[in-house]
């Protein structure tokens, strides 16, 4: 598609959209992925909500989008994220402000959530279908949605059981840890977390923005490491929470930064979230397995820190910090099997590293 106008910042000019190629005005505030001279078409396309999901499709059907690529998709809604202020707008929107494009309600969530026939006719009305939906740049493949409670946007998701365990469960750990840990909640059919960015107070930058898809550590590690060292080490923070608690589903779209909203300036990185499919999401682990002898992520984990010279400090983990993770979350599940799984993994990591304890000793 070809592209005219502008890439716009809250409602700061950041680059005139000539025929899908950018004149930078603002370098300070432009995405990251564009900075590294990434594909406009692709950074409008990452933004747009996930086309395999069949909730996904329902929406684009009831929107007559069905025939839409992603960049129509997202350009829907100009592009307009809840977690971040970048937004397009074209050519013929002149009169366009930020005001008129960020989401302040969502007729859309529960079609996006549960695809039932209530909630196709709840919407189903001119008014309705002509409202702004931050659904249709809510990324991801599982089913979900924004919902706005109280002034603040959560994002609920559906999951079994087990994931809803173990996304729960490695909150609570994550976070007796001393980890930055998104927050969750619990509802009837999954999961719900408090939008970090605190209504885009701060931008979120997916690592995909930095590297792609690549999800290799040490490219990773790398990468970080010279946009920040700080942020390197908070990255060693996320990889040391997978590991322990066996996030297999760790991806350069649910880990990244949080930059100034004013400044454009990396701040941190972003809280640790998406651990649905970690722990016990694909069942529990086997008699072998649960020793963790030959976890891949640990071994991971253990060669980033041997590859780049790093020193982490493991945070100490006792059984009652295990024992009050589990009377937190309340639910019915292999107590003895997960607490053995993660301890097993935890002496692993102990044998190699030093713990936080040691960082803190006073020097004799």
């Amino acid at each position: 598609m070809q592209l005219n106008g502008l890439l716009m910042h809250k409602d700061t000019l950041v680059a005139d959209i000539k025929n899908n190629e950018l004149e930078i005005i603002n370098q300070g505030l432009l995405p990251l992925y564009l900075k590294r001279n990434g594909s406009l078409e692709t950074w409008i396309a990452s933004r747009a909500i996930d086309a395999h999901r069949p909730h996904s499709r329902l929406i684009k059907r009831i929107l007559r989008l069905s025939a839409a690529d992603d960049c129509e998709v997202a350009l829907k809604v100009n592009a307009a994220t809840i977690t971040d202020n970048w937004w397009i707008k074209q050519t013929a929107e002149e009169s366009l402000k930020y005001k008129d494009v960020r989401f302040s309600v969502n007729y859309f969530d529960n079609l996006a959530l549960k695809g039932d026939p209530d909630s196709i006719e709840r919407i189903n009305h001119p008014e309705i279908l002509t409202s702004r939906s931050p659904e249709l740049t809510n990324i991801g493949s599982f089913e979900k949605c924004w919902k706005l409670e109280n002034q603040e946007w959560w994002l609920y998701k559906l999951s079994n059981a087990f994931q809803t365990f173990s996304e729960l469960f490695i909150f609570e750990m994550g976070s007796m840890l001393g980890f930055d840990m998104a927050y969750f909640e619990p509802w009837e059919s999954g999961t719900k977390t408090l939008d970090f960015t605190e209504n885009a107070k701060y931008d979120f930058e997916p690592a995909f923005s930095l590297v792609g898809e690549e999800v290799d550590y040490f490219t990773n590690y790398t990468a970080i490491h010279a946009l920040s060292p700080e942020l390197a080490q908070e990255y060693l923070d996320i990889l040391a929470c997978d590991a322990l608690f066996f996030n297999f589903d760790r991806h350069t779209h649910n880990y990244g930064f949080l930059r100034d909203s004013d400044t454009g300036l990396y701040l941190k990185m972003a809280p640790n979230f998406d651990n649905n499919l970690a722990l016990i999401a694909n069942g529990y682990p086997s008699q072998v397995s649960i020793k963790r002898k030959n976890d891949l992520f640990i071994n991971d984990f253990l060669d980033l820190l041997d590859q780049t010279n790093s020193t982490y400090y493991l945070p100490e983990l006792s059984e009652s910090m295990i024992d009050e993770a589990f009377e937190l979350v309340g639910m019915n599940v292999h107590y003895d099997t997960i607490k053995a799984f993660i301890l097993n993994g935890y002496d692993r990591l102990a044998k190699e590293l030093p713990t936080k304890a040691a960082e803190e000793e006073p020097e004799r």
